[in-house]
């Protein structure tokens, strides 16, 4: 089956319409960025976390109904892969903002999760693109080198060992959504064996990342235009201490709890998530 069709079978799940979505560039295309785009004239622009891919975003976006693009981050999904010290967060940032300026045509909403936040506030700052709007999901700077310390995911498997491997972690998720969430994050090896289409090189730079706290703290400080931060109620990445930094930093920004959800809010909490970016953005 291929990715589209995930995505069909998805919205069939959901009751909802199918929309068109299309992968660009073509699988093949080593040179740019890869990105699921969903319609045309997109106003949204969606960065995953770190060992995701723009699939991640399905749930949230088969509900949002609006024109968007969400990225595979360098060295996730079908993007290419790069040398371990190229990624940092200043790079990929400025990775994405070449294709954004390929991709996007107007003012959009930058909507980041975990790494793809922190990439997100640096793109806003730093690169010209025209952001209007700021939506980060339970993520702040102070996490920035932590994945080092993670418990390691297995690598290498059959389908289901993998699948287990991330029930592990989240054990409060469905399985039947683990199971199409994971067939769109691996690829088959010649040896039959299922890997994850993220590059493993990637959490070995985790150091490269955290020694970029003082610069994505200051672009955080830099930026005037409205910020949203929303919390994971269950999750434990961002504390109320860190909350309170982060509004420091960006005193304007609103901060808001998803409900029931973890780290991964925008799975854990689809629909609320897609609810909010629509009341964020209605104009």
């Amino acid at each position: 089956m291929n990715e589209i069709s995930h995505v069909t079978d998805h919205a069939h799940a959901l009751g909802l319409a199918m929309p068109a979505v299309e992968r660009r560039p073509q699988p093949g295309n080593a040179d740019s960025l890869s990105a699921l785009h969903w319609g045309t004239d997109p106003r949204f622009v969606f960065l995953h976390g770190a060992s995701l891919n723009a699939h991640t975003w399905n749930g949230v976006l088969l509900r949002l109904g609006k024109p968007a693009v969400a990225y595979d981050l360098p060295g996730h999904g079908r993007s290419p892969r790069l040398a371990p010290d190229g990624y940092t967060i200043s790079n990929m940032a400025g990775l994405i903002a070449q294709a954004v300026r390929l991709d996007v045509q107007q003012d959009f909403t930058l909507v980041g999760h975990s790494l793809g936040a922190m990439v997100s506030v640096v793109l806003a700052a730093r690169h010209g693109v025209p952001v209007d709007r700021l939506v980060l999901l339970d993520a702040t700077p102070h996490g920035l080198g932590g994945s080092a310390g993670d418990p390691e995911v297995r690598q290498v498997g059959t389908f289901d060992e993998l699948v287990d491997a991330v029930h592990v972690r989240v054990p409060h998720r469905d399985r039947k959504s683990l199971i199409r969430g994971v067939s769109m994050n691996v690829r088959e090896r010649s040896d039959g064996l299922m890997e994850w289409r993220w590059d493993p090189k990637f959490r070995g730079s985790a150091r490269l990342r955290g020694a970029e706290k003082p610069e994505v703290w200051s672009a955080l400080a830099s930026l005037d235009l409205p910020i949203t931060l929303i919390r994971g109620e269950r999750s434990r990445l961002v504390t109320d201490e860190m909350t309170r930094e982060f509004l420091r930093y960006a005193p304007h920004a609103t901060v808001e709890i998803a409900p029931k959800s973890g780290h991964n809010v925008h799975t854990d909490a689809a629909a609320w998530v897609a609810d909010r970016l629509l009341a964020l953005t209605a104009v």
